[in-house]
């Protein structure tokens, strides 16, 4: 009896062993789990701190690029400006050809004299926008580098311009550009013309 009796506390205590050891290893696999997920979380940190500071660079050049773009814009504002300027005020008279030549004029002086422009400047999109031209173009302005030319000159104007008009094209982009305005269309042939006129002479319609 003795010896089963040593027997069975040596079992005992071998099974107690046993379930000892199966909560240690319980406990380190359960530990090697957290230190994976710990390592994956501290991965996925190093490839989101990797891919910000690839943006960063690459935000870096772009405002490099922007800030050098801005540079040469200032650089070339005067010369840009004056052929704005010179463009409203003189070039509306004259043909496309005519203008193009008077374009070329100004741009020989303003080298002559040192003044720094936009080589290849387009006043067509210097003096509008995308929006601008989209619009225009949805009231009918016909598709051409002329009539943009001519359409700038007139949202530019502070006095009502001249505009001979034979195919009726402009008149019927004023009208739709300015529909709101309510504005009056008549004519010589018109025989309420004399009071239109007076109408629009008394009250600006």
């Amino acid at each position: 009896e003795e010896k089963l009796s040593s027997v069975t506390s040596t079992l005992n205590q071998l099974e107690e062993d046993i379930e000892n050891l199966k909560e240690e290893y319980a406990l380190l696999i359960s530990q090697s789990e957290n230190i994976k997920n710990d390592m994956i979380e501290v991965q996925t940190k190093v490839e989101r701190s990797i891919a910000l500071i690839d943006n960063l660079s690459s935000e870096r050049e772009r405002w490099e690029y922007s800030s050098k773009q801005f540079d040469e814009e200032m650089s070339c504002v005067i010369g840009n400006s004056f052929l704005g300027a010179a463009f409203l005020s003189y070039i509306g008279f004259f043909d496309q050809h005519y203008r193009a030549s008077l374009m070329k004029k100004w741009i020989n002086q303003l080298e002559e004299v040192g003044i720094k422009y936009t080589r290849g400047i387009s006043l067509v999109e210097y003096m509008s926008n995308p929006d601008e031209r989209f619009n225009w173009h949805a009231n009918s302005l016909p598709d051409d580098e002329l009539a943009e030319e001519n359409a700038i000159m007139l949202n530019h104007f502070n006095r009502y311009p001249l505009i001979i008009d034979p195919s009726g094209q402009a008149t019927e982009f004023l009208m739709n550009q300015y529909k709101d305005r309510k504005i009056m269309k008549t004519s010589f042939l018109d025989s309420a013309f004399m009071k239109n006129l007076e109408s629009a002479l008394r009250f600006g319609t």
